[in-house]
Parts: C-alpha cells; sequence; structure tokens
C-alpha cells in the first residue's frame, strides 16, 4: 500500500497468485478489492488467463489504509 502523498510505502501485503490487474477501496474505506489475472502484465493481447481471473476482498483494519499522523 503506497501513500502518494508521503511518497512511501505504508504496508506490505503477501503476494497474490498472479498479477495485480486492479484495485479498488469501498467508498466507506473499510474493503479493498483486488482483481488477480495471469498474463495481465503483458497486456490484454497475451491474456492467457481465462477462467483463472479472481476478484479477492480483504477486510481492513480500521486504521490499516491511512496514512501515519491520520489515525481515527
Amino acid at each position: 500500500l503506497w501513500d502518494a502523498d508521503a511518497k512511501r510505502r505504508m504496508k506490505v501485503y503477501q503476494k497474490f497468485p498472479d498479477s495485480v490487474a486492479a484495485l479498488a477501496f469501498s467508498a466507506d474505506g473499510r474493503y479493498l478489492a483486488v482483481a488477480v489475472c495471469p498474463g495481465f502484465e503483458t497486456g490484454m493481447e497475451d491474456y492467457s488467463g481465462e477462467g483463472r481471473t479472481k476478484i479477492l476482498v480483504r477486510v481492513l483494519g480500521e486504521n490499516e489504509a491511512l496514512p501515519k499522523g491520520k489515525a481515527k
């Protein structure tokens, strides 16, 4: 997880089974959805992961995604 304002890493998560294609936070900041897809790093023209694309959802701790010094 990266703090764009401070330009520093906030947290490192486990490796995912395939390339991360996209991620998004829920509107309330409680969840992080991560889409993984094998072969996505080379672009859609080389897509080889049919049937293996997944969306993983992580429940975030209360201050897990807040920059240091901005905890509730």
